[in-house]
């Protein structure tokens, strides 16, 4: 194996001969037209970077049975999950019929908290049947393998609710490489 030569005229550079571009790629004319074959390598196959494995889009018209229980909302997918790092995404319209009290939220596996094991936020009624919207992105180092129910638990006063007049959303995604 010989080593690289280096030569440079300040925009770019070259090694043995090989020009490595520096500066952006733009194709111009025409789509890009690889050879079959070209491309073998198992990490640019559909899904290598990241896949969506669950997903619950919807507009439910829940509300919460008991004070100071966490419960597991109908907010919920299967996943299959093969141990990668796993990326949720979620989305809700809560309304917490006291003033003055606090509804927070987390991620259950299995219809038990074991996602984030402690709140991943709260709301705080200033004002009876105060709403808010909520969002947020968790990421999940240390994911199970395998089959397992995902879900939205709330804990709060009984009363509160999930509303069916905007969307609520839970993706669920492994990020892979």
């Amino acid at each position: 194996m010989t080593a690289a030569v280096w030569q440079s005229n300040g925009y770019q550079q070259a090694t043995d001969g090989v020009r490595l571009h520096t500066g952006p790629f733009i194709v111009r004319g025409g789509p890009v037209v690889l050879p079959v074959g070209s491309i073998t390598t198992d990490a640019l196959a559909p899904e290598a970077a990241a896949a969506l494995i669950g997903r619950y889009a919807g507009t439910p018209d829940w509300t919460l049975p008991s004070t100071n229980v966490l419960v597991e909302t109908p907010v919920q997918c299967t996943c299959t999950f093969s141990g990668a790092l796993v990326r949720f995404e979620f989305a809700f319209l809560a309304s917490i019929p006291t003033k003055g009290q606090r509804l927070l939220w987390q991620l259950m596996l299995d219809g038990a908290a074991g996602v984030t094991g402690v709140s991943l936020g709260a709301i705080d009624a200033p004002e009876a049947s105060y709403a808010a919207t909520v969002s947020g992105v968790y990421y999940w180092p240390q994911p199970v393998l395998g089959s397992h129910r995902v879900g939205l638990g709330l804990y709060g006063p009984a009363g509160s609710k999930l509303h069916n007049h905007a969307l609520t959303v839970l993706f669920v995604t492994e990020q892979r490489r």
